[in-house]
C-alpha cells in the first residue's frame, strides 16, 4: 500500500505512521524517501520481519520512531510482566487465590478460605452422585443453604461437585477449568439455587439429578451432607442421693462405690509414687 508509487503522490514532508501491519509498507522505499526527505518522519511500531534487525537502516535514521506494537514487548515490561506471572502463580499455589485467568473465575484468597471447606466435600459428594444416579440424566441442581447460601462465590464449590460426577464418566482429564465445558458436551446442564429453608442445620448442601422435569436422584433418597452445631448435654444426678445415681450392671450403689473409687486411685497414686522414689 505504502511504495515509492504512492509515495510520489504525497505532499512533501508528509509523516507516515504504521501500527497495524508491517507489510503495509516497502521498507525500502520508506527508506529512500527518509532520507530525501519526500517524507518527513515515520513512527512504526510493526515491521515486515520481527524483531527489527539490529542493523536495520530504520535505526540509523533520526526522523524515525520506533517502538514495539505491544507495551509488554519492551525490556522494562518484559520484567514487570515476568514478576507479576511469578506472584500470581505463588499466590494460587499458596492460597489457591485466582487472578487475571481468562478461563476461570477470579477467587481472592479471603474467599477462598470461606469456599476451601466445602471443596473436598463437593468433589466427594459429586462422586457419590456418579456412582448411584441412574442414567440417563440432562440436569444437575445445586442448592446451598444455610451459612453455605452466604458465600461470596460458589462457583468453585459447583465446580468441585461436577468434577466429582465426571470422574466416573467418559470424559477424560477433567479439572476445574475445563470441567463446566464437559458437562456442557454431555448434555447435563447446571443450576445453582441459595435457599433460606429454616432448618437447624449450620450449613448444608443438596444435589438433584434430573431428567427433563423427572427427579432422578435427590428427592425421595436425599443427598445432603449438613453440619449440626454440637452442644455438650450437661449429665446432673437425679437427686441429692448418691444411691440414686445411674449405674452399670454389678456396680456398687452410692457412697461405698465411691469409696472403692477413692481408695482405688489413692493405691494407684502411691504405686506411681513408689516407682519414681529414689532406690538406695
Amino acid at each position: 500500500m505504502i511504495n515509492a508509487e504512492s509515495i510520489a503522490r504525497m505532499k512533501p514532508g508528509v509523516r507516515i505512521v504504521n501500527c497495524a501491519r508491517g507489510e503495509i509498507v516497502n521498507e525500502a522505499d520508506l527508506v529512500a524517501a527518509l532520507e530525501s526527505g519526500k517524507v518527513g518522519g515515520a513512527a512504526l511500531d510493526v515491521f515486515c520481519v520481527e524483531p527489527l534487525a539490529a542493523d536495520h537502516k530504520f535505526r540509523t535514521l533520526p526522523n524515525v520512531v520506533l517502538t514495539p506494537h505491544l507495551g509488554a514487548s519492551s525490556e522494562e515490561a518484559q520484567e514487570k510482566c515476568g514478576l507479576e506471572v511469578a506472584e500470581i502463580i505463588t499466590a494460587f499455589l499458596l492460597t489457591g487465590e485466582v487472578r487475571n485467568a481468562v478461563n476461570l473465575p477470579g477467587v481472592d484468597a479471603k474467599t477462598y478460605e470461606l469456599v476451601k471447606p466445602y471443596l473436598l466435600l463437593g468433589e466427594k459428594l459429586g462422586k457419590l452422585l456418579g456412582q448411584l444416579a441412574p442414567q440417563p440424566y440432562d440436569r444437575l441442581h445445586i442448592t446451598f443453604g444455610g451459612r453455605a447460601q452466604d458465600l461470596p462465590q460458589t462457583d468453585p464449590v459447583t465446580r468441585a461437585i461436577l468434577r466429582g460426577f465426571l470422574s466416573f464418566s467418559a470424559v477424560k482429564d477433567i479439572n476445574n477449568i475445563n470441567v463446566r465445558s464437559a458437562a456442557a458436551s454431555l448434555g447435563l446442564s447446571v443450576e445453582e439455587k441459595k435457599s433460606d429453608e429454616p432448618v437447624t442445620f449450620n450449613e448444608w448442601l443438596h444435589v438433584q439429578i434430573y431428567q427433563g422435569d423427572e427427579c432422578r436422584l435427590g428427592r425421595r433418597h436425599v443427598l445432603r451432607l449438613a453440619q449440626q452445631p454440637a452442644h455438650r448435654a450437661p449429665v446432673q444426678p437425679a437427686g441429692g442421693d448418691s444411691s440414686q445415681w445411674p449405674r452399670a450392671a454389678g456396680e456398687e450403689r452410692g457412697p461405698a462405690r465411691h469409696r472403692g473409687l477413692l481408695g482405688h486411685r489413692a493405691r494407684q497414686a502411691r504405686h506411681q509414687h513408689r516407682q519414681h522414689e529414689p532406690r538406695p
